[in-house]
């Protein structure tokens, strides 16, 4: 089906169920209420929002790789890009629809996150081709956007925000630079101009794992101002395993001196 093609949803909409395990440490008492599924409901729709408009605006630069090509069902005929930009407004003002529904701080948070996704892969703008601004812009488009929705939905804003969006957003940003190691040679013959292309992939594997250990402090910090039980920051350290594990898993990096930053196969989620 085009729509559930434009929109990616199967890339994302069991990470997404990430939401509930939220809920029950902000809100235990909510949790297996409508509030929670309709809140998964407004960030399914605005992360497809957020991959449709890319894709309608990448729809050129996708349509010259065939395997981009297959996947964007503008880029392969399947439906216009004017068709394109209807389904992804569409899942926009459906999310912020549920939001309105939820609270109007959620409501407010949804608009404004919304509005950097757009700018994010606008080709008048296209922040992801800014260095710097193609790390952070990437973090509020998805990670922070999806946490602060959840969290204002429940309860107002407060201090213990504040290191649960530096954690999310420290490893959003990690994230993406090991995607960008691994395009670094494919993005550098086609003229990209990333933060990975301006510091190189050395530079950008130490930034990488800078990131990293802050955001593994920031948990340590989230748990101390969530007043969770103190043994929770034992897991501290994870933060830094687990995402290099599924990096090198997923050939984004490679540790070994030989292949370093070359590039892998498989597509990135969010381009």
């Amino acid at each position: 089906m085009v729509v559930i093609q434009l929109s990616r949803v199967r890339e994302y909409v069991l990470q997404l169920s990430l939401i509930f395990p939220m809920v029950s440490i902000i809100a235990p008492g909510l949790l297996m209420t409508a509030r929670t599924l309709l809140t998964y409901i407004a960030n399914v729709l605005l992360t497809g929002f957020t991959y449709s408009f890319n894709d309608v605006e990448d729809a050129e630069d996708d349509s010259l790789d065939p395997c981009k090509a297959a996947r964007n069902p503008i880029s392969s005929g399947k439906i216009s890009k004017r068709a394109g930009y209807l389904l992804s407004i569409g899942f926009l003002f459906a999310g912020l629809s549920v939001l309105a529904i939820l609270s109007i701080d959620a409501l407010l948070s949804g608009s404004l996150f919304s509005v950097n996704s757009a700018l994010y892969s606008w080709r008048r703008m296209r922040l992801k081709s800014i260095p710097l601004l193609d790390l952070l812009s990437h973090a509020m488009a998805l990670g922070v956007h999806q946490l602060v929705v959840t969290y204002l939905a429940f309860r107002p804003p407060d201090f213990a925000l504040i290191p649960l969006a530096a954690m999310v957003g420290l490893f959003s940003m990690a994230s993406q630079i090991s995607q960008q190691i691994r395009d670094f040679d494919v993005d550098r013959l086609a003229g990209v101009r990333n933060t990975t292309q301006v510091v190189g992939p050395q530079r950008a594997k130490v930034l990488m794992l800078t990131m990293l250990f802050a955001a593994s402090a920031s948990y340590v910090w989230a748990v101390k101002c969530l007043a969770l039980d103190p043994r929770a920051a034992y897991a501290a350290p994870l933060g830094v395993i687990l995402p290099l594990l599924y990096f090198r898993l997923t050939k984004r990096i490679r540790f070994s001196a030989a292949t370093r930053a070359l590039p892998s196969s498989s597509p990135p989620l969010l381009e």
